[in-house]
């Protein structure tokens, strides 16, 4: 396939196509992976091989060849996903091989029939397979060929058998296998040798911390946890010559120096980095050791070592060991806060001497096989996970059949004493399998047969029953769906095996596919979380020195119930079984005082107590008088033996609890995510409810802080409109008095004007015969004092001193008038006027007495048709309220009142 260039560094096509792989097992174990040559011998219906190819193809190994002599029947289209209808009839090994190199191009394959072509002559080929797939049941023949080929090539073997429901693989391989690069926990790999830096860490942490207490807050809430730990370092010993923290309790008194070293007086109330400092302290100030795996490598005895590059390398490592008393840096920087340009210098600093050590390493390892060792990158690789590093010794002794079968079924009549839920064990479907290596489809009889020819202790085992009417049911058969699960597993561990990374399985996997689970029958992950003991004899404590304290912890109530410590007395069972009970529920099961028929059996495990030594009470702490007389007299034989079956009691009892604890440990986990997981939620909750409260709070401020500035300006607002009203207000009060004084004048006027119409009238009556005789010159002469007197009146007029004239009313003998002094007149100059609507006065002559224009007199208003004359005097304007007159009399009454003339 074709392969782009890349575009400004970006992944190439492959890159792109394995991305999720590289990540798993990086470019090394995907060049190995492409490297690498599988053979698959398959037979019975084939599927569980072919679906493990599958698994194989996908991820890009290099090639693979089938070794299959079956035609394709009817019975194989419907259990093999890579047959089809056009299959029927062909090679059976052709049509998976065309099938499976459609799913990968880049992979190379072929197919061999075994009858064309033996078994011998493919593993006679040129290119060495890098590990060999056989899928039972196969020949005895074929099995011996294969197993002589690993041995001769150092080649690990798989074989594989499905049946039904149920199947398993087991991994085997000649010599030991290392593992290097077994990807432990990130956390665990760190290695910051604070105990025992070298000059250029040193240095670096003094630089940062030389005048520690002058940092300000920023830089000092910056350190890095490293320089942290080795300024506090210094500073311990000092106080402890020279002596560094490597006791538990001296590194309860260091962590806390750290933490009292801490600024808690600033705004976050103390510091995230001396905090990961003090947690730090029980991880990183450790004395370097030698890891017990990694002993294991230098010592262990290869006559190969000479031809294997990693056996040159750990002995290089083991002399740098020696020489310098520590493993090389790893280089490895565990996250921290610090800044970002001492974060880096600090890993620059841990890189470089990582480098340095593994150039020690590979010149060490040049000077043993300079032609072994020719690759710098396999050695950093190595230097890097020396400490990590995992020999498989598959060569060890295998335990017996036996062995196995005893420790499983030990363990489920424990479990079932203790009352503990435990699943039971998968051996028997593994014997069931593995005893017809070379059968399709045994009899449920032949395998029950088998089996207990190499297990007798399964004769009535109804697990082993039960699994081998199962298998016999599916007459050798396999499940589509189960092979593929089975077949993924196996491919799994294949590739940890080609790549030599991550920890494969230890010899055999058993699967249940009715259950949906796996065991490993042998190996350390035999079961997870709890370690299998041996069978508990009597002869288990020969030559075991027990501690007092240990001998003399009080053992519990086995009722599951109760659990009750027991320190007194308590009911034993002795003969039939071995278990123990609090008084308190011997009397509740009424096992003692009772008769042989009806004694009740035991509580634990339901077995008969018939005889009446079955059950006794027993005083767990007997006087001196009695342990003298109870075995005086004996022979030691017999006290031996009674003391043998004593610590046989509390043994088994010791271990029922120690089973008790672990099943209360296992359920711990769970309890603790459980809690955990409520916790979080709580917590997510309670945080969700104070964001949604803070953001409520929030909103609230805001209203508050709009209502009080709308509440200001509706407050400015009020008082602006306040003034505004006052002035309002005011203007009001203005108007109202000027129309008040208006109607004042009018009504003032009015009155003038009624009274001297009233006068004219009858003056006019009185002097009708010179009506019409003209007026008088001095009507047009200043200062004249004549005028109106035809009309009974005379005005005295004088200059004002805006040249109008000032005058006032005379009398002149016509009516009871007489001038008042106070009283006066202004009447401005213009031409003689004696109509209302003229812009002058309305008295005859130049001048004339009275208001100039008034617009809205009472003429105006009311049109008033004149007397005779044809004229109308001219009213006065006043500041006096006068009341509208109602007669004649008032009109005259408020008439003297505006003028200041009165009737003398």
């Amino acid at each position: 396939m074709s392969q782009t260039s890349p575009l400004q560094g970006g992944p190439t096509d492959k890159e792109r196509k394995y991305d999720r792989q590289l990540r798993l097992w990086a470019a090394s174990g995907q060049a190995a992976l492409e490297s690498s040559n599988v053979l698959l011998v398959n037979s019975g219906s084939g599927t569980v091989g072919v679906e493990t190819l599958k698994n194989l193809v996908l991820p890009g190994i290099g090639q693979f060849t089938i070794v299959d002599d079956a035609v394709v029947e009817d019975a194989d289209l419907g259990v093999n996903f890579f047959l089809d209808e056009s299959s029927r009839g062909k090679s059976r090994a052709q049509c998976a091989t065309e099938h499976l190199l459609e799913l990968n191009p880049e992979v190379s394959g072929q197919c061999r029939a075994k009858g064309s072509l033996d078994l011998q002559a493919v593993l006679s080929s040129v290119t060495p397979y890098t590990i060999i797939l056989y899928v039972l049941p196969l020949p005895a023949e074929s099995i011996h060929i294969i197993e002589e080929y690993s041995r001769l090539r150092s080649t690990p073997l798989v074989a594989i058998r499905s049946v039904g429901f149920y199947g398993y693989f087991r991994i085997t391989f000649p010599d030991v296998f290392p593992v290097v690069d077994t990807h432990p926990d990130k956390t665990s790999t760190a290695d910051l040798r604070l105990l025992n830096p070298w000059p250029e860490l040193l240095q670096f942490a003094q630089d940062l911390t030389k005048n520690i207490d002058d940092l300000d807050d920023n830089l000092h809430g910056h350190l890095p946890l490293v320089a942290i730990l080795l300024h506090n370092l210094e500073i311990w010993k000092q106080n402890h010559d020279g002596a560094a923290p490597t006791e538990y309790s001296d590194k309860i008194a260091f962590r806390k120096q750290v933490s009292e070293s801490m600024r808690t007086n600033n705004a976050e109330g103390g510091e995230e980095n001396f905090e990961e400092a003090a947690g730090a302290v029980m991880k990183h100030i450790i004395a370097q050791s030698l890891p017990e795996s990694l002993r294991q490598v230098f010592e262990y005895d290869n006559t190969e070592k000479a031809n294997s590059s990693f056996w040159i390398i750990a002995q290089a490592v083991s002399q740098f060991y020696q020489k310098h008393g520590q493993l090389p840096v790893s280089g490895g920087l565990p996250d921290m806060k610090a800044q970002s340009s001492v974060y880096i210098q600090l890993q620059n600093i841990y890189k470089s001497k990582a480098r340095q050590d593994a150039s020690e390493v590979f010149d060490i390892a040049r000077g043993i096989a300079a032609d072994v060792v020719t690759d710098p990158a396999e050695v950093e690789q190595f230097c890097k996970n020396a400490r990590f590093i995992k020999l498989i010794n598959f060569s060890r002794t295998a335990p017996k059949i036996e062995d196995i079968v005893a420790n499983e079924l030990n363990q489920e009549k424990m479990a079932a004493t203790a009352g503990l839920e435990m699943q039971s064990s998968l051996i028997s479907l593994y014997l069931a399998l593995s005893l017809s290596p070379n059968s399709l489809a045994p009899s449920a009889e032949a395998m029950r047969e088998a089996i207990y020819a190499h297990a007798p202790l399964l004769q009535g085992h109804k697990r082993t029953r039960q699994v081998t009417e199962e298998v016999a049911r599916a007459a050798g058969g396999e499940m589509h769906n189960i092979s593929a699960v089975l077949g993924g597993m196996v491919a799994q561990e294949v590739i940890k095996v080609v790549t030599k990374q991550y920890i494969p399985v230890d010899n055999t996997c058993i699967f249940d596919g009715i259950e949906s689970r796996c065991q490993l029958p042998e190996g350390p992950w035999m079961r997870e979380g709890i370690k299998h003991a041996p069978t508990l004899k009597s002869t288990t404590f020969k030559g075991i020195r027990i501690e007092a304290d240990i001998m003399d912890l009080p053992l519990a109530c086995n009722n599951l119930k109760c659990r009750a410590e027991l320190n007194d007395r308590a009911l034993v069972t002795t003969c039939q079984c071995s278990h123990i009970f609090c008084l308190e529920c011997t009397n509740r099961f009424c096992l003692s005082g009772q008769d042989r028929q009806n004694r009740v059996p035991c509580p634990a495990c339901d077995t008969q107590l018939s005889s009446p030594d079955d059950a006794v009470i027993s005083n767990l702490k007997p006087s001196e008088a009695y342990k003298t007389s109870i075995l005086s007299g004996l022979s030691p034989s017999i006290i031996m033996e009674c003391a043998g079956r004593a610590l046989s009691f509390w043994a088994y009892q010791t271990t029922q609890n120690i089973y008790y604890q672990q099943y209360l440990y296992k359920t711990l986990p769970e309890k603790y995510a459980t809690l955990s997981g409520r916790l979080e939620q709580t917590v997510n909750e309670a945080n969700a409810q104070i964001e949604t409260l803070q953001r409520k709070m929030s909103t609230l401020t805001t209203e508050n802080d709009n209502s009080r500035k709308k509440n200001e300006e509706l407050s400015k607002a009020y008082k602006e409109k306040s003034r505004q009203l006052l002035q309002t207000q005011e203007l009001h009060d203005k108007l109202r008095h000027t129309v008040e004084m208006g109607h004042i004048q009018r009504a003032a006027t009015d009155a003038i004007d009624s009274r001297f119409q009233q006068q004219q009238h009858q003056t006019s009556r009185h002097f009708a015969p010179q009506h019409s005789a003209p007026y008088n010159s001095a009507h047009t002469r200043p200062g004249s004092g004549a005028g109106f007197r035809g009309y009974g009146l005379a005005v005295d007029q004088e200059r004002a001193p805006d040249g109008g004239i000032r005058g006032g009313l005379i009398d002149t003998g016509a009516g009871p008038w007489r001038r008042e002094p106070s009283v006066t007149g202004h009447v401005s100059n213009g031409p003689p006027n004696f109509s209302r609507f003229g812009a002058r006065g309305v008295l005859d002559g130049e001048r004339g007495l009275g208001m100039g224009h008034v617009p809205n007199s009472a003429e105006r208003r009311r049109n008033t048709e004149l007397g005779s004359a044809g004229k109308h005097i001219g009213g006065l304007s006043s500041g006096i309220k006068v009341s509208q007159p109602m007669s004649n009399t008032g009109h005259q009454h408020a008439t003297e009142g505006f003028m200041g003339i009165r009737n003398i």
